[in-house]
């Protein structure tokens, strides 16, 4: 693996977190929607102590927001918050207020605008009382790699995001234009280096 890193402020914790023990954690499924009326699933993690923040997690395509269980429950285990999502399309994430939203239907337009569905998590998180001062961080793989940095120009008291095998262009949603615009918060880039185009991709990021 090649890590490539922007800051190592705040985000040290991950390495603990790939590393904890898989621990039970309470789990709740929550729904929410978003500005463009897609109905929105996921799986809160709450920490059984003082939470340190909350972390995004954000998967890849093609994949739903189950892959995250594991890292998660050690997430809970360094005493963080989690909220795991299904984008638009995945997993339990497949119908809108009026209509049906299916992977196989997805247009490049769809995908950018999976940035609602990460604004609906932050929003849903901030409408809970003992929840909204919290630090909220975004972890992505693949395209919501790609998402979350999307989402965090967009929003700057996110203070830190990690980047997972991103793309410089998965379906539309770009990272080099992005990544100039999140200035100075901290920003972990991981890829692999079999993973040809991730790591170069990475490597242009870092």
């Amino acid at each position: 693996m090649t890590v490539q890193m922007k800051s190592v402020n705040y985000l040290f914790v991950v390495f603990a977190m790939f590393c904890g023990l898989r621990l039970a954690a309470a789990q709740d499924t929550i729904t929410f929607v978003t500005t463009d009326s897609i109905i929105v699933h996921g799986d809160f993690y709450a920490s059984a102590a003082a939470s340190n923040g909350i972390l995004i997690l954000l998967h890849m395509n093609h994949s739903n927001r189950s892959v995250w269980k594991s890292f998660a429950e050690k997430a809970v285990a360094q005493d963080f918050d989690a909220l795991a999502i299904d984008f638009r399309g995945h997993g339990e994430s497949t119908q809108a207020q009026s209509r049906e939203i299916t992977f196989e239907s997805l247009t490049n337009d769809d995908y950018a605008k999976m940035i609602n569905d990460v604004d609906g998590a932050v929003r849903w998180l901030r409408s809970d009382p003992e929840l909204a001062n919290l630090p909220i961080g975004i972890i992505g793989a693949s395209i919501g790699a790609n998402v979350a940095l999307s989402y965090a120009v967009s929003d700057e008291s996110i203070p830190a995001i990690v980047m997972i095998s991103p793309g410089e262009d998965y379906r539309g949603v770009q990272t080099l234009p992005a990544i100039k615009l999140l200035e100075n918060r901290p920003c972990l880039i991981i890829s692999a280096e079999d993973d040809n185009y991730s790591s170069v991709s990475s490597r242009k990021l870092a």
